[in-house]
C-alpha cells in the first residue's frame, strides 16, 4: 500500500531525476569548455552525473544546475591535481616531438596577477589553493561579501588582461 510517506519520496525521487537529465546539455557545455577532447568532456560529464547521483541526498531544491556545475568543476579541477601526479596509462610525460615548456602563458599569468591589487590576489591565491568563500573570509578576517566582490573583480581583471588567450 502506498502511505503519504512513501508518495512523497517517490515524488522527490522522480523530481530529482528529472532534473538530473533536464541538467545534461547545460553540463556537457560546461564540460566541452573545461576539457582537451571531446572524448574527456563526455568522460567528466559522466563523473558528474554519477557524483550527483551519489549526493542526490545534499541537494535541497535550489539552482540544480548550478550546484551541478559546482560538482562538475570540484571533478575537473581534482582531475587536474590527479593528472599532475599521476600520468594518464601509456601516456609519456615527456612529448614525442621533445620538451616545449609553454613558460609564456605561466609568465602572462604571473603578470597579470601581479597586477592585482593586493586584496584581490590575496583573495585569488587562497581560492586557488582550494579554500572556499568561507574559510578565505575567515583567513582573512573579512566579511563574505567582500570575498565574492574582490573574487569577481579580480577574475574580471585578469580576463580583461588574459584575453589573448582566449577563443
Amino acid at each position: 500500500m502506498l502511505t503519504a510517506h512513501t508518495f512523497m519520496i517517490t515524488m522527490q525521487h522522480d523530481f530529482f531525476y528529472t532534473l538530473l537529465v533536464a541538467s545534461i546539455p547545460a553540463l556537457r557545455q560546461h564540460a566541452i569548455h573545461f576539457a582537451a577532447t571531446t572524448d574527456e568532456a563526455e568522460d567528466l560529464l559522466q563523473d558528474t552525473m554519477l557524483h550527483l547521483l551519489e549526493k542526490k541526498h545534499l541537494y535541497h531544491d535550489h539552482n540544480f544546475i548550478g550546484w551541478g556545475y559546482k560538482h562538475l568543476l570540484h571533478l575537473y579541477l581534482n582531475s587536474i591535481r590527479d593528472y599532475k601526479y599521476r600520468p594518464r596509462p601509456g601516456s609519456s610525460l615527456i612529448p614525442e616531438k621533445g620538451y616545449e615548456p609553454h613558460n609564456y602563458l605561466f609568465c602572462d599569468i604571473k603578470t597579470a596577477l601581479g597586477k592585482l591589487p593586493q586584496e584581490q590576489r590575496d583573495v585569488i591565491w587562497l581560492l586557488v589553493q582550494g579554500y572556499g568563500y568561507e574559510e578565505i573570509a575567515a583567513r582573512q578576517s573579512i566579511a563574505l561579501g567582500t570575498v565574492k566582490s574582490r573574487i569577481a573583480r579580480a577574475r574580471h581583471k585578469l580576463a580583461s588582461l588574459l584575453d589573448t588567450y582566449m577563443p
